[in-house]
This record gives C-alpha cells, structure tokens and sequence, in this order.
C-alpha cells in the first residue's frame, strides 16, 4: 500500500508541473479563433476587339491570363473590435499562378484587417470562427471606340475587390 502512494505522489510531482506549464502557455496561431478566408482571382486579357454589328459597340474578346497574386493583410484597429492589433501579425497569401482562376483558402484571426493586391485596398472585419471569401478581379487591356472601328488599349487594365457586405469596413 505504500509503494501504491509513493506512486501515486511521484506522478502528481512529474504530471503536475507540466499541467501549470500547459495552463499558462499562449494559444497557438492555430488556436486562434479567426475564419476561414477563401481568396480567389480571376485574370483574363483583351486580345482583339470587334464592332457588334446590332448595336456598334465594342466587343472584347479574352483569354485566361496568369492569375496568380500576392495579398498583404494588415491588422487595423476597430473599436467595436476587443482584438487589439499587436496580437495580430501581417500576413502574406500568394495565390498560385494557375491560368484564367486561382484561389486560395487561408486562417485569418479575428479583427479588423486591411488588405492590399496591387493598386487595390479594402477594409474588412473578420468574425471569430466562420468561412468567408473575398473575390479578386484582373481584366487586362480594353477596347476603346475610335470612329467606325474598335482598337485594343493593350497597357489599360481595370481590377475590382468584392468584399461581402457583412463584413466589409468603411473607408
């Protein structure tokens, strides 16, 4: 019966400490209650242009283009938010380089967050837990109406942020 308490007594002196140890140690980033972010982009270029015959407007024909990019997300504060910001560091997805779409799921904490993709910013406050998804878009070069005929603007390019509304922050 005593060997059965020494026992008992040098696991509770092993267990223990190692229990207060687990007790106080920080959440992991994996622990972190944020969302699922879904990140998609599609990317198509102008490759010719052509006079509609109905109504004489231009008419852009497209291929898929490389559509892989690079978002930077940045923690901003929110006072309707209890996270603050230095619990939360930038974070960098790059998209692969798939051709026409390309989409990307990631775990972003909870907060408010700015993010950017080339000449592009927007606001958006992520909830704990949840799926969301933000959809990117790239149309490279346009056609442009000069007198009876339609030219190709090759170096224009036109690109949009889709936010839900739910989540998006103004400006």
């Amino acid at each position: 019966m005593l060997e059965m308490a020494s026992a008992k007594l040098v696991s509770l002196l092993l267990v223990g400490p190692f229990c207060a140890m687990l007790a106080q140690k920080k959440p992991s980033s994996f622990h972190q209650p944020g969302a699922a972010v879904r990140i998609t982009h599609r990317h198509e270029s102008v490759i010719e242009c052509r006079v509609a015959a109905a109504d004489g407007e231009c008419v852009e024909q497209r291929i898929n283009a490389p559509a892989g990019v690079d978002v930077l997300w940045s923690p901003i504060s929110d006072p309707l938010i209890s996270t603050p910001t230095e619990d939360r560091a930038p974070l960098r997805v790059s998209l692969p380089r798939a051709s026409g779409s390309s989409s990307l799921e990631t775990r972003v904490p909870a907060g408010a967050w700015q993010f950017s993709w080339a000449d592009q910013q927007a606001a958006l406050r992520v909830p704990p837990g949840g799926r969301l998804q933000v959809r990117l878009g790239t149309i490279s070069g346009r056609c442009i109406r000069d007198q009876k005929a339609c030219k190709l603007e090759s170096n224009a390019t036109r690109r949009e942020t889709h936010v839900p509304p739910e989540y998006a922050l103004a400006k």
